[in-house]
Formats: C-alpha cells, sequence, structure tokens
C-alpha cells in the first residue's frame, strides 16, 4: 500500500529526527511518508501551493498529498492529526486536533522553542 499523508519536519533538529523514528514505529499500516522541509519531495509537493511552508520551522502534515485536494496540517494540530490518522489508543491524543489552533498550538510552540536543546 503506497502511504497516503506526508509528514514533513524540522531536518536539523534532533527532537524531530526521534519524534519521526518514533513515529515510523508507531505507523503500521504504512499510512505516512516522512520527509525532511529541505527535501526534494516536500519542496515539489509545496511548491505547487503552499510556497511558503517550505521555509516553516515546523512539522506539517499534507494529508492525502497524492489527490487533487490535499489537506495542510501544521503545528499542534499537525501533530495531534497524525495520531489521529493512525488510530487506535493514538485517537485519544488525535482528538486534540479538533480543537482551534489557538488552543493547542502554545504547547506545540513551547516544546518546539525549547527542541533543539533537547
Amino acid at each position: 500500500m503506497k502511504p497516503k499523508h506526508l509528514i514533513l519536519f524540522d531536518d536539523t533538529c534532533t527532537f524531530c529526527w526521534r519524534s519521526i523514528y518514533k513515529l515510523r514505529t508507531l505507523d503500521k499500516k504504512g499510512l505516512c511518508y516522512f520527509s525532511p522541509l529541505s527535501g526534494d519531495l516536500s519542496k515539489a509537493v509545496l511548491k505547487k501551493k503552499w510556497n511558503p511552508l517550505s521555509k516553516a520551522n515546523t512539522v506539517v502534515l499534507v494529508e492525502n498529498y497524492t489527490t487533487d485536494h490535499p489537506q495542510i496540517w501544521t503545528k499542534g494540530r499537525a501533530v495531534a492529526r497524525i495520531f489521529w490518522l493512525m488510530g487506535n489508543w493514538r485517537k485519544l491524543i488525535g482528538a486534540l486536533s479538533f480543537m482551534p489552533s489557538f488552543l493547542i498550538d502554545p504547547l506545540y510552540s513551547f516544546v518546539a522553542k525549547r527542541r533543539h536543546r533537547v
């Protein structure tokens, strides 16, 4: 089965690499493809419509990236949505993706500011 979703991440961040490694182990169904934001796939996908995100310093989820109508998620909502898509017990965390950004993104920003220290 070909991955349906694309997860873009900061490849200069050790914390991000460790998080992606963990997500890969949780992705038992092979739903996601992982690519650094500086990678060729990321640039090609974001170039179409979302070029400003190619310089983003955050996680980006492109849900259904091979379709004509992909959906973009960033920051905390992207992380929560990834868990939602993986299903099972992870949907408990994933339910946070339905919250407004202003409620979930501050927690993500708090971690993101300190991620290069980890």
